[in-house]
């Protein structure tokens, strides 16, 4: 005899025979057996015993085989015990009603002993499988409940971290929008009492929290060594060497290096890896020059001090400089489309110097539409 004494299973019938039957085979195999008359005794037996595996009669009086397993079905929910419906060869024209209110299989009359024992092993299976699915999604459901409490630790150390220092500048406007819950681009401010000032835009490799742990020596570097007034070079020096040694070799930073002195309106820039920065002549409304990218990103190759080599313009009233992550070029609409430099270059000289970050971000929001963030979204503008 088999070991299946831990199984309950309910036999639903109206005829005695059937269920002595029924009951003599299953007993044989060493399981537990509970008898009903019909649907209703059945229905308050599973809702006060512990049940494994029902066998149900259609033809029944009070209540028959189809309304039963619609009970009982929608009173278990998420449990599940398998119903095998047993019924007459010349029935088999109900079966197709018997799945459609819930049952998982069937058995015809006479029963055959060997069927019988496949069924019962091929329900016990799947009820097995059905509970370590549900055992799957409760573990999930734990793991995903401690990344979001680990998520938003991070989060608010990271906030802490990057914003707390950051600098209003007259002139200059900054947006980031993170693809995800962290962003790998960053932009820091710097203001200086003469109204001189220094902003770095960055956009590490990737994006979610792998890119935004490396904005954290980023942001203590810059505002320690700019609030102490070195040389836009010398800070870049020290961040390539920090992003060197801090990052795996898979991981880069690209940036953009702004220093502006408000005695004579000259602004010096540096570009490592960001797409090409514009300039629009407040004059003509164009833009007129491009500065492309003139070195490598920081944290791949060792540098000198000598080595970072700063372009310089004289900026007018009027004038506009905008400086962006490939995130918006390379933003998709639903078509697949992207979103690309010329729709950039045709929005900034239809938009005013000091409406540049509102347009742009209008422009490409709209045309993005309801199309999934690909990356982050970086943004600074610049009017005098």
């Amino acid at each position: 005899m088999s070991d299946n004494s831990d199984t309950t299973i309910l036999i639903v019938d109206d005829v005695m025979s059937n269920r002595k039957l029924l009951n003599a085979l299953l007993a044989r195999q060493g399981y537990q057996v509970v008898e009903a008359e019909n649907g209703q005794q059945a229905f308050d037996i599973v809702k006060t015993q512990p049940i494994d595996l029902i066998f149900m009669d259609i033809m029944m009086p009070v209540m028959d085989g189809y309304e039963a397993t619609r009970v009982i079905k929608e009173y278990l929910d998420e449990r599940f015990i398998p119903i095998i419906m047993v019924t007459a060869l010349d029935e088999h024209q109900g079966m197709a009603k018997c799945i459609q209110e819930g049952a998982d299989d069937y058995l015809t009359k006479p029963i055959d002993a060997v069927l019988l024992n496949s069924k019962l092993f091929a329900m016990e299976r799947i009820r097995k499988l059905h509970y370590l699915q549900i055992e799957q999604n409760r573990q999930l459901q734990e793991i995903q409940a401690r990344i979001d409490d680990e998520q938003k630790l991070a989060e608010s150390i990271l906030n802490t971290a990057l914003s707390q220092r950051k600098d209003e500048l007259s002139g200059v406007t900054s947006t980031v929008h993170p693809a995800e819950l962290f962003s790998g681009d960053l932009v820091l401010q710097t203001a200086m009492d003469n109204g001189d000032w220094m902003v770095l835009v960055n956009d590490f490799t990737g994006h979610g929290l792998p890119a935004a742990v490396g904005t954290v020596p980023v942001t203590e570097t810059f505002y320690t060594m700019s609030r102490k007034r070195l040389k836009h070079s010398s800070i870049l020096k020290e961040l390539n060497y920090k992003l060197k040694n801090f990052l795996p070799v898979n991981m880069f930073m690209c940036c953009a290096f702004l220093q502006y002195s408000a005695a004579t309106n000259a602004l010096e820039l540096w570009n490592g890896g960001m797409p090409r920065i514009l300039f629009k002549d407040g004059q003509t409304g164009k833009v007129s020059t491009t500065y492309d990218s003139t070195d490598v990103p920081l944290g791949i190759v060792d540098k000198s001090e000598d080595e970072f080599v700063f372009q310089k313009l004289t900026m007018k009233p009027g004038d506009a400089l905008i400086v962006y992550s490939d995130g918006l070029t390379e933003a998709e609409n639903l078509a697949g489309e992207q979103f690309g430099l010329d729709r950039l270059l045709a929005t900034v000289e239809a938009s005013p110097a000091d409406q540049q970050e509102k347009s742009i971000v209008d422009a490409w929001q709209a045309f993005q539409g309801e199309g999934k963030q690909l990356d982050d979204v970086t943004l600074v503008t610049v009017h005098i």
